[in-house]
C-alpha cells in the first residue's frame, strides 16, 4: 500500500523519486473575492467566460487573456488591500476604461485596414502612371493604415486580460 502512493506507482511510466514540491492554495477569502470581481469584471465587459462544450471551456482556461485576466485579479484584490479601496469599484473601472480602449482600438483598426487597401494602389498608380506626387501621397496614406493598425495591436496587447472570453 505504501509503496502504491510514491509518486511512480501513479502513472503507467516508471519515473525516479521526485520529491514534488506541495500545492500552495491560495487564501479562501481571496479566492471568493477573486471569483466576485471576475463576474463583475466579466458583465461590464459582456464577455462569457463559458465555451460551448468542456473542451472550448478548457482551452478558454488555459489562454493567455485567462491567464492576463487572473493576474489582473490578483492585482485588484491586492491594490484594494492596501489602499483600503472597494474591490469592485477598482474592478469595474478598470473593465469600463479597457472596453472603451479596446472599442477604439476595433475602430483604429478598420480605419487603419481600409487606409492601406487605398493607400498602396494609389502608390502604385502614383509611381508608374500619375506620377511621384500621388505616389507619395499613396504611401503616406498607406504607412497611416499601418500605424493605426499597430496602434490596435498595441491597445489588445495592454488590455489582453479583457478579452478573456472573447469569441
Amino acid at each position: 500500500m505504501t509503496t502504491s502512493l510514491r509518486l511512480g506507482a501513479l502513472c503507467a511510466v516508471p519515473t525516479v523519486n521526485i520529491v514534488a514540491p506541495a500545492m500552495t492554495l491560495p487564501n479562501l477569502a481571496d479566492s471568493t473575492e477573486m471569483v466576485q470581481l471576475l463576474r463583475l469584471s466579466c458583465r461590464e465587459l459582456r464577455r462569457v467566460p463559458i465555451g460551448a462544450t468542456l473542451k472550448e471551456t478548457l482551452d478558454l482556461a488555459a489562454s493567455p487573456e485567462a491567464l492576463a485576466m487572473r493576474n489582473k485579479l490578483g492585482e485588484w484584490v491586492e491594490l484594494a488591500s492596501e489602499s483600503h479601496m472597494e474591490p469592485a469599484v477598482l474592478a469595474l473601472e478598470a473593465a469600463a476604461g479597457a472596453r472603451k480602449h479596446l472599442e477604439t482600438g476595433r475602430t483604429m483598426a478598420r480605419t487603419g485596414e481600409l487606409a492601406t487597401w487605398i493607400g498602396v494602389p494609389v502608390a502604385f498608380a502614383g509611381a508608374f502612371v500619375a506620377g511621384p506626387v500621388i505616389a507619395a501621397a499613396g504611401i503616406v496614406v498607406a504607412v497611416g493604415g499601418a500605424v493605426a493598425v499597430a496602434g490596435d495591436k498595441t491597445i489588445k496587447r495592454f488590455n489582453r486580460w479583457a478579452m478573456y472570453g472573447a469569441a
